[in-house]
């Protein structure tokens, strides 16, 4: 049985029950459907007496079924918009946070077009395939311990016709191969073992934790790996970006002052939450 477009957004907006408001509802609703059939939410608003497919009527509602267990709609989609990209995005990569957004945006304020950047732990190549769209004189090179992580990142870069390079490479290791930069950036696992009952539960269950946890007890581990890359690869006047977690942004800040780096700056995020560092190599 077929439903019109106005009785299948009655049925999605009805079903839907993962800590939806009523507004994010709809906006499932249109996702889902274009997703699925290919028709705008303008093509709702002026025709929304129209009818589709039993297959397509079935996709959307099983779409709805997974929303209910958990399963981020990015997931069911496969893409998730970043900036002005849309990325393809599965479970082997972290989804795009508007955050990282602003590490974007506060390394596009201090860089010039011909530098050369390493994006460290790149993922879907959110970060790199960014700066590259705006500023195509860019160098970008991506590193990422995860092989599938790569290739969900170069299939980015083919789909969005930009040139990045990609290597397969754990933060931790010594990076002097891959040559000098004048920018460094990162946002790298810093949510502790400790705090994953915190985690909402489609997070935890549904993103890859090795890109969400430290690897040890110590919350800075991570940050301590790439100031040490810093001092191998970054050229003196460089810049290293950093995501932070909130509650080390201080002790992160002042592992940075202590050698060797000044204009040591932390930077609050959209909420008021300690969350970007931005440091110059001397």
């Amino acid at each position: 049985m077929t439903l019109s477009l106005k009785k299948l957004k009655k049925s999605v907006v009805s079903e839907l029950q993962y800590n939806f408001t009523a507004r994010e509802k709809e906006q499932v609703f249109f996702i889902l459907l274009e997703h699925f059939t290919a028709l705008s939410k303008i093509t709702y608003l002026t025709n929304s007496g129209q009818e589709i497919s039993i297959d397509q009527n079935e996709s959307i509602l099983h779409g709805v079924t997974l929303l209910n267990e958990g399963i981020p709609i990015q997931h069911i989609t496969e893409k998730a918009y970043f900036r002005d990209l849309e990325l393809q995005v599965n479970k082997h990569v972290l989804i795009p946070r508007p955050e990282t957004e602003e590490l974007v945006s506060l390394v596009l304020g201090h860089i010039s077009p011909n530098q050369r950047v390493l994006d460290l732990g790149t993922g879907s190549g959110c970060i790199g395939l960014s700066l590259k769209s705006k500023l195509p004189n860019l160098e970008v090179h991506g590193i990422d311990v995860s092989q599938d992580a790569l290739d969900v990142a170069q299939l980015n870069a083919k789909n969005l016709g930009l040139e990045m390079n990609f290597t397969k490479l754990s933060m931790t290791e010594n990076l002097s191969g891959l040559g000098e930069f004048q920018v460094l950036v990162s946002n790298p696992p810093y949510i502790g073992k400790h705090e994953a009952p915190k985690l909402e539960s489609n997070v935890y269950r549904n993103e890859p934790h090795i890109a969400l946890f430290s690897i040890t007890e110590d919350p800075l581990y991570f940050y301590k790996a790439l100031k040490k890359s810093a001092l191998e690869i970054l050229k003196p006047g460089g810049f290293i970006f950093l995501e932070l977690h909130e509650d080390y942004a201080n002790k992160t800040a002042e592992l940075f002052k202590s050698e060797k780096f000044e204009d040591v700056e932390i930077f609050n995020d959209l909420q008021g939450k300690l969350r970007f560092l931005k440091a110059k190599r001397i």
